[in-house]
């Protein structure tokens, strides 16, 4: 099915690469593997130019996926509707059930429609991910009594993605907090706990404004 979007796209040209902005039409083509990578390469047409983009993705036939699932109002041991902290048109943030040591109740935010990592997510889906990372960032600064706020995003195996739709962590920090020579915690967060922190957070997001 062919779709006008509006997007950044690296274009090949001869060795070059080059970012540019246009009104592009997409087209699936075709797929194939390289390295472990499902390739889609899709027929671009650009301002009447025919040409060929290709978008890495690991998402294995018939995925079935925990955030889509999330999504459409199910509820597992590691996440549920109760988790969801802040929901907009094209965006959800919810806490996470896997943990670091001295981060508890982060906090993490994808797009409602399923777009496996950053190099097919549509722009309007960035946009609005970002504008609920920065409401949570906002919220978590003001509720956890933290000195600051990290955020980190994963793309393919090797760069860390384990979940096959695009999200975004939003972590709390604390001064000598030591998260990236951390590991997670062994156990998942229990519900109570993700509760807690999650009641924190929308309390704070639904609160009038203060003038």
């Amino acid at each position: 099915m062919r779709s006008a979007r509006y997007a950044q796209r690296i274009l090949r040209s001869g060795k070059a690469f080059a970012p540019i902005v246009v009104p592009i039409e997409s087209t699936p083509m075709t797929s194939y593997a390289i390295g472990g990578s499902a390739v889609r390469m899709y027929r671009e047409i650009v301002s009447g130019a025919v040409l060929l983009v290709d978008v890495h993705n690991h998402e294995p036939t018939g995925y079935q996926c925990p955030f889509c699932f999330l999504l459409d109002g199910g509820e597992t041991p590691l996440d549920g509707p109760r988790d969801i902290v802040l929901r907009t048109p094209l965006a959800t943030a919810f806490t996470a059930s896997r943990w670091w040591p001295n981060n508890r109740g982060h906090v993490l935010v994808i797009p409602n429609a399923h777009h496996e990592n950053l190099y097919d997510l549509p722009p309007e889906y960035g946009y609005a991910v970002h504008d609920v990372v920065r409401e949570i960032a906002i919220a978590m600064r003001a509720t956890y009594n933290c000195d600051g706020v990290s955020t980190r995003q994963h793309n393919e195996p090797d760069g860390g993605q384990d979940v096959w739709h695009y999200h975004v962590h939003v972590f709390p920090r604390y001064r000598d907090d030591n998260l990236y020579g951390s590991q997670p915690l062994p156990d998942m967060a229990t519900a109570d706990a993700r509760w807690h922190y999650a009641e924190r957070l929308r309390n704070h997001l639904e609160s009038p404004t203060v003038t």
